[in-house]
């Protein structure tokens, strides 16, 4: 095999990442097909475990707000009257931790 090419993916048993064909997405740098249904895929295996939740944070909740940024994905945050008003997927098991901002 010459550095330039790789070697055809094998179907069904998949390389170590336990789930076969269901997990697979086949892709071609060279002919740039398959990068948006890789993305896509990518998506919905990182979301697996997050809850999606809206909090409002108070005006003096940064210390939370970039917590939130470490541990979650944070699709949209809002500055209003009333607070920080925040879009994010969260990890299921430390949604109760932040109970109290949500909406």
């Amino acid at each position: 095999m010459s550095p330039a090419r790789a070697a055809p993916a094998r179907r069904g048993g998949g390389g170590g990442g336990g789930g076969g064909a269901k997990n697979s997405v086949s892709i071609s740098a060279l002919k740039r097909t398959g990068l948006i249904e890789l993305a896509q895929r990518l998506d919905e295996v990182l979301a697996h475990g997050f809850k999606h939740t809206h909090l409002t944070l108070p005006h003096t909740g940064g210390k939370v707000l970039s917590e939130l940024y470490r541990i979650g994905r944070i699709n949209n945050v809002r500055h209003a009257k009333g607070g920080i008003l925040v879009d994010a997927e969260l990890p299921e098991k430390l949604v109760g931790r932040y109970k109290k901002y949500c909406i």
